[in-house]
């Protein structure tokens, strides 16, 4: 390291390097002048040997000085590639920046012509044509109140009590309208609702209705649910996930 100290100080220096230089023509000169003094005396054999000990003490100064600066090299100049930065591609241009993309939006609800089957919405309170009745061998009726909203409904009648929760009834009420759901199997029961006005889901609590035959006859149940929009209503609603619609 003191070897690459020095000759970086000399190098770096403009007149210390210019002295080296002359020093380095010097040095060359006389190596050949000793070399043709050895030539014509090799008779007298101590002088030309001082001449050439002189000669290789020079020599090994400038082998000294040719190691260092080859060290300096070594050592200023890289020795092997950067490790990469594992980041992505550099871009020395960056001619422009990624537009920032607005966040999506979804799109406005638009009410749907038909029902879900494809089948017109009725005039009047009342099932849509196309959809299965089911659970109709029953004598107990469900009057669904609508007639304090704003907004027509498209309902369902849905039976949780089988190994399967399954629509038995589907049905139309428009805004301010009731309808009354008959001959249906006694059981546990709620209704899901869209709200056609805004696309809005809705579900019922759950409700039981009953059917006792005894010794008088056959008794069942008559209930009305009202709405969750209306004031006041008589069951709790909860919003509805799609896919349970």
């Amino acid at each position: 390291m003191s070897i690459v100290n020095a000759s970086y100080a000399v190098l770096s220096d403009p007149v210390q390097r210019a002295q080296h230089d002359d020093w380095i023509a010097a040095k060359e000169a006389a190596d050949i002048f000793v070399a043709r003094r050895s030539s014509q005396s090799s008779q007298d054999g101590a002088p030309a040997q001082k001449e050439s000990s002189m000669a290789e003490t020079l020599r090994g100064i400038g082998l000294l000085v040719a190691i260092g600066v080859f060290a300096l090299w070594l050592v200023l100049s890289p020795s092997t590639p950067p490790a990469p930065s594992g980041l992505p591609t550099y871009d020395r241009d960056a001619k422009s920046e990624l537009a920032v993309s607005a966040p999506t939006q979804a799109p406005a609800y638009v009410r749907p012509a038909t029902a879900p089957n494809g089948s017109p919405w009725p005039t009047q309170a009342g099932y849509v044509a196309g959809y299965k009745r089911l659970r109709s061998d029953g004598l107990s009726e469900l009057t669904v109140d609508n007639s304090s909203n704003q907004s027509d409904k498209f309902v369902k009648l849905v039976a949780i009590d089988g190994a399967k929760t399954m629509p038995i009834r589907h049905f139309f009420i428009p805004a301010g309208a009731s309808f009354t759901v008959g001959n249906i199997r006694a059981g546990f029961y709620d209704l899901r609702y869209m709200d056609l006005s805004d696309g809005s889901l809705t579900r019922s609590e759950k409700f039981e209705l009953k059917q006792v035959e005894d010794m008088g006859g056959v008794s069942y149940s008559k209930s009305t649910v009202t709405l969750y929009s209306v004031q006041g209503g008589n069951f709790q609603s909860y919003g509805l996930n799609p896919g349970e619609f």
